[in-house]
C-alpha cells in the first residue's frame, strides 16, 4: 500500500503534541518545583535565538541551455570526421538531505539561516539521434556539496518568513560519460565514451524561499524542537560549458526542517510562607474560566501554592465594572469633584476593577477605591467571607514584567483593603499575568480591557 509521505508526518506530528508539552510558536513555559524546606523555585523558560538541526527535500531540476557533444570524441574536433552534435536535456529529480542552523532573535524580524547539503546526487541526461538506429546519450553524473548561507525575514504572521541567499556548489566523484547505442542485425551495441571536458567543480547560484515554523514541542525542560517546511528556488552559473556549450539548471525545491534549540531560562525563589491559609477545597477545584488563544494539552503548571492555582466561580457575571472615566482621563490637567454612587455588593457575582490607562499602571483609580469601599463594608459586615483577588495585564511586555504588574495590582487592592480594616488573613492575592484576555490585545481598547483586577467572593 503507497503511503502519502506528507499525510504520514502530519499524523505522526499530531501524536507527538499529544504527548509532549507544547505550544504556539513564540510563547514561554513557567514551572513550579517545591523544594524540600517547602520554597518554591520558579523557572521561565523561553525559546532561545540559535537553531540546529536536519533538513531534507526534493529538488525538481530544469535545465535549459545549449549542450554540444563531439560524435566522435576520441577524434580533435579539427578532424572532418567529427562534427559537434546537439543535446536535447531532461529534466529530473533529485534528493538530497543535510545539516542546517538558524538565528532567529526573539522579537526581530530579520535573523539569519545556513543549510549545507551532503552528497547531493545530480544526473543530468541528453540525447542526439543520428538515426532511429544510431544515437548518442550524455549522461552527467556526479555529486556535490552545497553551502547555502541565507538572511531571513519574519512576517507579522507567527512563524511565516521568507529568506534570501546564495550557493556555493562543489562538484566531485565525477562518472561522466558519453553512450553511443546502435542496432545493427537486430543486435544492441553499446559504447561508453570518456570526454575531455566535464562539469564545472564550482558552481555559484542565487536562491529565494518562504518557510513556515509550523508548532512548537518542549523536550525534558530543556530544549524545544521546531519543525518546518518550505519552498525555494536557485539559479546560477552554467554546469557544463566544455565543447562551446552552456547548460544551466534550474532548481525548485521542497523540504522539511526538524530544528533544535536550547531554552533559556530564567529564575526566581520565593520563600515558604508559613502564615498561608489554604481556600476551601471548593474553590481551589473549580474548572477554570474560559482562556481565549491557543491551548495545548500538556501546558498545565504545577501551583506554587493553592491561591496561586485558583478558578473563578463559572459563568460569573459582572455587577460592577470600575471603568476609568472621562475625568479622570484629564485628571493631570482638572481636578473634578467626583459624586461616588452606592454599590452593592453581591456575593455570588464577579467584581472587575479596569481602568488603567497604561501597561505600566499599576495604582487605583477613585472609581476602583469606590467599588474596593463597598467590598470592604461587606467584609466587615460578612465576617465569613474571604476575598480572591487576581491581576492581569495585558501583552505589552516581557513575561516577568507582565507577571510583575499582576502582582501589583492585586497587592494594591488588597492592601486598600487592609486600610479599610479588613483582615490580611480573609485576602488571597495572586497574579496571572498576560495568560487570561478578555478582549483582543492587537487594539488600544483590547488592551485597557485586559488590564484589570477580578475580584471573588468564597464563604
Amino acid at each position: 500500500m503507497k503511503i502519502n509521505l506528507f499525510k504520514l508526518l502530519v499524523l505522526i506530528s499530531i501524536i507527538l503534541i499529544q504527548k509532549i508539552n507544547c505550544q504556539a510558536p513564540f510563547g514561554a513555559f513557567i514551572d513550579y518545583q517545591i523544594l524540600p524546606n517547602l520554597d518554591t523555585l520558579i523557572l521561565n523558560r523561553s525559546y532561545g535565538n540559535w537553531w540546529f538541526g536536519l533538513f531534507g527535500n526534493i529538488s525538481y531540476n530544469v535545465n535549459f541551455g545549449k549542450l554540444q557533444i563531439p560524435e566522435r570524441p576520441y577524434l580533435p574536433l579539427s578532424d572532418t570526421l567529427n562534427r559537434l552534435l546537439t543535446h536535447n536535456s531532461r529534466n529530473g529529480f533529485n534528493v538530497l538531505f543535510g545539516l542546517t542552523g538558524e538565528y532567529v532573535p526573539k522579537g526581530s524580524f530579520w535573523g539569519g539561516m545556513v543549510r549545507l547539503a551532503l552528497l547531493e546526487k545530480r544526473v543530468v541526461e541528453s540525447r542526439a539521434e543520428l538515426s532511429k538506429d544510431h544515437n548518442y546519450s550524455m549522461i552527467l553524473n556526479f555529486y556535490s556539496l552545497v553551502l547555502s548561507p541565507s538572511v531571513r525575514y519574519n512576517f507579522s504572521i507567527e512563524g511565516l518568513h521568507t529568506f534570501a541567499g546564495f550557493d556555493l556548489e562543489y562538484f566531485f566523484n565525477d562518472k561522466s560519460r558519453l553512450q553511443e547505442v546502435e542496432y545493427k542485425d537486430g543486435s544492441r551495441l553499446v559504447t561508453d565514451w570518456v570526454l575531455s571536458a566535464s562539469p564545472k567543480q564550482l558552481r555559484l547560484n542565487l536562491h529565494a524561499g518562504i518557510g513556515w515554523d509550523l508548532f512548537f514541542l518542549s523536550i525534558s525542560k530543556m530544549f524545544r524542537v521546531r519543525a518546518k517546511p518550505f519552498i525555494s528556488f536557485h539559479f546560477g552559473t552554467t554546469v557544463f560549458s566544455g565543447y562551446s556549450s552552456s547548460l544551466n539548471t534550474f532548481h525548485m525545491k521542497g523540504g522539511f526542517s526538524l530544528l533544535f534549540g536550547p531554552d533559556e531560562v530564567t529564575s526566581e525563589y520565593r520563600k515558604f510562607d508559613s502564615t498561608y491559609v489554604r481556600p476551601p477545597e471548593a474553590v481551589a477545584q473549580l474548572p477554570q474560566t474560559v482562556r481565549r488563544g491557543v491551548s495545548f494539552p500538556g501546558f498545565e503548571r504545577t501551583p506554587l501554592f493553592a491561591s496561586m492555582e485558583l478558578s473563578m466561580v463559572p459563568a460569573p457575571q459582572i455587577i460592577a465594572e470600575a471603568g476609568i472615566t472621562q475625568e479622570e482621563q484629564i485628571a493631570t490637567e482638572i481636578k473634578m469633584p467626583e459624586t461616588p454612587s452606592r454599590i452593592t455588593i453581591n456575593p455570588n457575582q464577579k467584581i472587575v476593577l479596569q481602568g488603567y490607562t497604561r501597561s505600566d499602571v499599576i495604582s487605583l483609580t477613585s472609581s476602583m477605591r469606590n467599588t474596593l469601599d463597598a467590598l470592604a463594608e461587606f467584609l466587615l459586615v460578612n465576617p465569613e467571607y474571604i476575598v480572591v483577588i487576581e491581576g492581569h495585564s495585558d501583552n505589552q511586555g516581557t513575561l516577568e514584567q507582565n507577571t510583575e504588574r499582576g502582582r501589583l495590582r492585586a497587592q494594591a487592592a488588597a492592601n486598600y483593603l487592609i486600610s479599610r480594616k479588613v483582615s490580611p488573613s480573609r485576602i488571597r492575592t495572586a497574579s496571572r499575568s498576560s495568560f487570561y484576555p478578555i478582549a483582543d490585545n492587537t487594539s488600544e481598547e483590547g488592551r485597557r480591557k485586559n488590564r484589570r483586577v477580578e475580584i471573588v467572593l468564597v464563604k
